[in-house]
């Protein structure tokens, strides 16, 4: 059953950036609803003694998260005192003559959105966490996330070079030229290309690391050992060439930074890894 809700969980990560990024209401509902009932599944299916639960490491990590939510919750409460309310709510209750009981917010179904479109990225995470704690799971995910940055860089790089506007796909909307793939905005499609590329660092590092199981052990020279080299990494570095090339033609000075960062960080963190597992 964990297996089936992995791969269910993969496709809707994978999936979601088609429908123009899932910035539509009926795109990211229809995700909102398919990780709740993957959600749903995954606590029945583990619910028993033999359930293959793990714990989170960090209890204030969830209290945080708690808080941001109850804020957003607070924001669309009609009881909070009055000086709190938007300015808005009073003048909207003059022109009306009505009794409006006024919140935070002005627009609170959006309030409601945003708290749904919240609990689903935490219900991912969640999901992700619970189900990759296995080797291969965990090794498969980052297969997935490295295939489909390559293939939304890939669309995206044609995109941009060819001058193609697919109206089928973004319809009569005049956009900058930038690579964007199926997003409409530049800095999601960055956000997702830079976590992909983390993810295909990862994954082509643990290809690379693995060792190559022998029957026998003939001593290599050094052009010997480059040659072997290229031959098993010329694929994974054309693909993590092809997503820097989507990233950088972005345009998305922060997008950039921040996957470099990362980048860094998770280098420095594998070169660490000998010591601290």
């Amino acid at each position: 059953m964990n297996r089936i809700l992995f791969a269910g969980l993969m496709l809707l990560v994978v999936l979601s950036p088609l429908p123009l990024g899932s910035n539509r209401a009926w795109s990211w509902s229809l995700c909102a609803l398919v990780i709740a009932a993957l959600a749903a599944a995954w606590a029945v299916a583990n619910a028993g003694p033999r359930g293959q639960v793990t714990r989170f490491p960090q209890s204030v990590l969830l209290c945080l998260f708690a808080l941001a939510c109850g804020w957003v919750l607070v924001q669309i409460a009609p009881w909070v005192p009055a000086a709190w309310k938007h300015p808005l709510w009073a003048m909207v209750a003059d022109v009306l003559d009505a009794n409006l009981p006024g919140t935070i917010s002005f627009a609170t179904d959006d309030g409601l959105t945003a708290l749904m479109r919240l609990l689903s990225y935490a219900l991912v995470f969640v999901l992700a966490y619970q189900l990759c704690r296995e080797r291969n799971r965990a090794q498969a995910a980052f297969a997935w996330m490295t295939l489909a940055g390559l293939a939304y860089a890939v669309f995206g790089l044609y995109v941009y070079w060819s001058g193609y506007q697919p109206e089928w796909f973004f319809g009569s909307k005049v956009l900058a030229h930038d690579v964007r793939s199926t997003f409409i905005n530049r800095n999601h499609f960055v956000t997702w290309q830079g976590l992909a590329l983390l993810c295909a660092i990862a994954w082509f590092y643990q290809h690379m690391a693995r060792p190559v199981v022998k029957p026998y052990f003939v001593p290599q020279d050094r052009d010997a050992r480059v040659e072997e080299f290229i031959l098993k990494a010329w694929k994974p570095l054309l693909a993590v060439l092809l997503m820097v090339t989507a990233l950088v033609l972005t345009h998305s000075r922060g997008g950039f930074t921040s996957t470099l960062v990362g980048s860094v960080v998770l280098l420095v963190l594998l070169d660490r890894r000998g010591s601290a597992r």
